[in-house]
């Protein structure tokens, strides 16, 4: 009976009170719903495309962040241990290189103790205290740091060639720098393109659509 109850419905036969009820009405208005009600034109602004000339004036108004130091460096777990090796190497009772072999655990170096991270901003961040840079940044050639304790254990660092000045006009240090901002100053990327947004709504209202788009560039997009 649960059948009949349920989905039975009027016909030619009989007028039926019970059953499903259906309204004429129900199959127009789900056609309706898959009709376009409204369209839009679109324009999109990828934020990968930030010119290299914003990038470069980032670069020379935060120079410093982007010095590159060459420093190797001896990494390990504890204070003391690390202090006995600077004194040991100091003594000539054994070379940097022997000690890095033995003991470095490589916390932020390759396995030949060559520092990974080289730009200033990197150094700075694996340092337990900011301030420690400037005893690296003073280092001549050749010379070796305290120990510094780092984010992870403490480390002895040895100057192996002169500091690199930011240098604008390199494409890897300007592909690096955009880097650093994609991350680290990534509202600066959006307020420029919210100027160029702003500059497309002006241009598009005093003249059209399509000619903004050409003019900026853009491809439009239809929904």
């Amino acid at each position: 009976y649960f059948s009949d109850e349920v989905f039975t419905q009027a016909n030619e036969f009989a007028d039926i009170a019970f059953g499903l009820k259906v309204s004429d009405a129900e199959l127009a208005f789900i056609n309706k719903m898959n009709s376009t009600s409204k369209s839009f034109d679109i324009v999109f602004f990828d934020t990968n495309n930030y010119p290299t000339n914003k990038v470069s004036e980032f670069a020379n108004e935060n120079s410093s962040l982007f010095n590159k130091y060459s420093f190797n460096a001896i990494s390990v777990e504890s204070e003391s241990v690390a202090k006995k090796i600077l004194s040991q190497i100091k003594n000539a009772e054994i070379t940097f290189e022997d000690a890095l072999t033995e003991y470095s655990k490589n916390y932020y170096t390759t396995n030949d103790g060559v520092l990974k991270n080289k730009y200033e901003y990197q150094i700075k961040a694996t340092l337990a205290n900011e301030s420690d840079f400037d005893k690296l940044a003073n280092l001549s050639i050749d010379s070796l740091s305290d120990v510094i304790k780092t984010g992870t254990g403490y480390t002895i660092y040895k100057c192996v060639a002169e500091v690199e000045p930011t240098n604008v006009n390199n494409e890897t240090t300007i592909n690096d720098v955009l880097d650093y901002m994609k991350i680290n100053e990534m509202g600066r990327i959006e307020d420029y393109y919210k100027a160029e947004a702003d500059k497309f709504i002006a241009d598009a209202k005093a003249t059209s659509f399509d000619k903004a788009c050409n003019k900026f560039g853009l491809t439009k997009e239809s929904v």
